[in-house]
């Protein structure tokens, strides 16, 4: 069985998008290449910034950058509290035992967002007095 994270330490791993999005893809993957993550996360900012727009090729410039904050940022936080096992020679990154137990907080925060997401009432909205309702 795995053990435990505490709360604080899951929420920080997950206060980043970008790790966010590394371990949901975890979920569907259990072994990936840094490449492949970097690749993957420079075509989600890609989308991101492009919401309207068809979407592009992430530039190679791009794609070094998310190498980089993958290797000396999220891969190494990951990897102390034994989410992912890294292999630096290899680039290699498979999803530990203890995965399962950060990936509850994840859901939970899918969740959560869904929650919050739902549109709101016309009772809720604010109403504000304008200048001709003035006496």
């Amino acid at each position: 069985m795995d053990s435990p994270i505490d709360p604080t330490g899951a929420f920080g791993l997950l206060s980043d998008l970008d790790r966010r999005r590394v371990l949901s893809w975890f979920e569907i993957q259990p072994v990936w290449s840094i490449h492949g993550l970097a690749t993957k996360l420079a075509i989600e900012s890609v989308r991101s910034a492009q919401e309207s727009t068809p979407p592009q090729t992430p530039s190679g410039e791009r794609i070094r950058t998310k190498r980089l904050e993958l290797v000396h940022n999220h891969l190494p936080r990951l990897a102390d509290h034994d989410i992912v096992e890294w292999d630096r020679r290899s680039g290699d990154v498979v999803r530990s035992d203890r995965y399962e137990a950060v990936i509850r907080y994840l859901e939970s925060l899918g969740e959560h967002e869904r929650e919050t997401e739902r549109p709101r009432h016309s009772s809720d909205r604010s109403v504000s007095v304008g200048s001709s309702d003035r006496l």
